[in-house]
């Protein structure tokens, strides 16, 4: 049985190569054409990375210091359309088997069609929360943090794609700023 098929194999195989040595020119054009569909494929990659909006978050930065109360929104590549933006302040305590919310703060806004950022304007302003996390963090328990995470959803300007950003900031009461948690989006 094997012996068939290794024999018909073989025969296919001969036959291929007769085929490439009496028509190199027909191999060259197929290998031509499958070499450009794959660049046109990635050249469609990169525009769509490069053509489409990011929209993120940043701490607010004032004298040098940092506003801690103060999330700025801004955007870059192509202008974006702001659907919803989540910011949560949270109190969280560590325990051996993982993290417990304590505390939750949440702020939610919702934004008309008319919201657009560009990616020339300097990031906005978007949230100012009344909370010292100064006072706060002076008599905190080193095993309770302060946590800050902000989600946005926001769409291109041409086309009803959605995409979205989000991040997380742990306060740093010896510095006195947020730190980077983890950041991460579509």
């Amino acid at each position: 049985m094997w012996k068939i098929i290794a024999t018909y194999l073989l025969a296919i195989y001969e036959a291929f190569i007769a085929w490439v040595q009496k028509n190199p020119s027909v191999v060259i054009a197929l290998c031509a054409l499958g070499v450009s569909v794959y660049s046109m494929y990635l050249s469609r990659q990169a525009f769509i990375a490069t053509h489409r909006p990011y929209v993120y978050a940043i701490s607010r930065i004032v004298n040098g210091a940092m506003d801690l109360n103060t999330v700025l929104v801004g955007c870059s590549n192509t202008p974006a359309r702001i659907v919803s933006e989540e910011f949560s302040y949270l109190v969280v305590k560590t325990k051996e088997n993982g993290e417990e919310i304590v505390r939750e703060i949440e702020y939610q806004k919702k934004w008309s069609d008319k919201n657009i950022l560009h990616p020339s304007e300097q990031p906005k302003m978007q949230l100012t929360v009344p909370y010292d996390f100064k006072k706060k963090a002076l008599g905190l328990n080193p095993e309770i943090k302060f946590r800050r995470k902000v989600r946005i959803d926001y769409k291109e300007l041409s086309s009803n794609r959605t995409y979205f950003f989000e991040g997380n900031w742990d306060y740093n009461k010896d510095y006195d700023l947020w730190e980077d948690k983890d950041k991460f989006g579509n």
